[in-house]
């Protein structure tokens, strides 16, 4: 069974001894990811087609070589491209643009697996903690997930009269998950089911910042014939001014489809911290594809300044159509917001978006 969750941890893992066996070659892939997006902040409704920024389209290259020796040498190119995406918009940014820069660079690595050692990755790509906050097994990752900012991030809460705050979506609602940087990053082969990471890392793409990363994850995967389980604990370093823990997890029952999967963060340096629910089921309702429902809640303190307060509800719903590559998907969420005990007033959003992976 495929899951949302399984993309995002595979990714975070890049080269794991699991895929030790592959063979020499070139591989081509990517997906085009586009929806609309209905905002309503209580100042009226608004209406935006972008990209999903929460997992946005990319194409990307790998090269794999087998060495005499049994080890595997990769290289992987892959790359956002550079479309408006739903977190972004707002009245002021209403429209599909396109505008690359080199920040939509998400991998140049060169990664060798060992046939004993495990797995070295060097250049642009994933720190240990990048998808940390990710583990899902609902099936619906790709219409809401503890990345609460990915939809309308942009927009602005108002004051009970209508002004307003200056407090946006993305400035209250985080899921603190680690980042992709020019690193070097060693993950450990797989050990009862476990694996670690580290990683060290700085930023080249965008100019300014010149701090160091660091992480180091320990990640969980368990399937049987009754459940599929996955976990992931992750901390992070940045320079000396900034650390924060992740932990994210996830059960699926394989035979009824129900699932649970829960998200939380918290920075060790300053304020800052969310938990994030998600309960959901799983069916083979029509043969095009698999049919996924799920609820979710986001409660975050502290994130956009001490003294705030974040809520989100929602509901998603996720089909899949397996002849085409494609996945359909639909989100209803309110968010509700506060600081210094100052109530904001709500703001609901309705997405459906589409996805063609190739």
């Amino acid at each position: 069974m495929r899951t949302i969750s399984r993309y995002l941890l595979l990714a975070s893992i890049a080269g794991s001894a699991a895929q030790a066996d592959e063979a020499t070659g070139w591989d081509v892939y990517g997906q085009l990811s586009f929806g609309l997006l209905a905002i309503d902040n209580g100042a009226g409704s608004e209406s935006y087609f972008a990209e999903n920024g929460h997992i946005p389209s990319r194409v990307g290259i790998w090269y794999r070589h087998r060495l005499s020796s049994g080890g595997l040498l990769k290289f992987n190119f892959e790359t956002g491209l550079g479309f408006t995406d739903l977190s972004e918009v707002s009245p002021d940014n209403d429209s599909l643009d396109f505008e690359y820069d080199k920040t939509a660079l998400r991998k140049l690595e060169v990664v060798y697996v060992s046939p004993s050692a495990g797995t070295f990755s060097f250049g642009q790509g994933s720190m240990a903690s990048d998808g940390a906050s990710g583990v899902d097994l609902s099936g619906t990752g790709f219409a809401h997930a503890a990345a609460i900012g990915d939809l309308g991030g942009g927009t602005e809460f108002l004051l009970a009269g209508g002004t307003g705050s200056n407090v946006f979506v993305g400035d209250v609602f985080d899921d603190l998950d680690g980042p992709r940087r020019f690193r070097l990053r060693y993950d450990t082969p797989e050990w009862q089911s476990l694996t670690v990471s580290v990683a060290a890392g700085r930023e080249v793409l965008r100019s300014g910042d010149d701090r160091a990363f660091y992480d180091v994850a320990l990640a969980y995967v368990l399937e049987t014939d009754a459940y599929s389980a996955e976990a992931i604990l992750s901390y992070e370093w940045i320079d000396s001014s900034e650390e924060r823990v992740l932990f994210s997890a996830g059960v699926l029952h394989m035979q009824t489809g129900l699932n649970v999967s829960i998200a939380t963060g918290a920075n060790q340096i300053g304020a800052g911290e969310y938990t994030y629910l998600k309960v959901g089921l799983q069916r083979d309702l029509f043969e095009i594809g698999r049919t996924a429902v799920s609820l979710e809640y986001y409660d975050g303190n502290d994130l956009g300044g001490a003294g705030s307060n974040s809520e989100a509800f929602g509901i998603g719903i996720s089909q899949q159509v397996d002849a085409f590559d494609v996945e359909i998907v639909g989100a209803l969420r309110r968010y509700d917001a506060s600081r210094s005990a100052t109530q904001f007033q709500s703001i609901d959003v309705a997405m459906l978006v589409a996805r063609w992976r190739f």
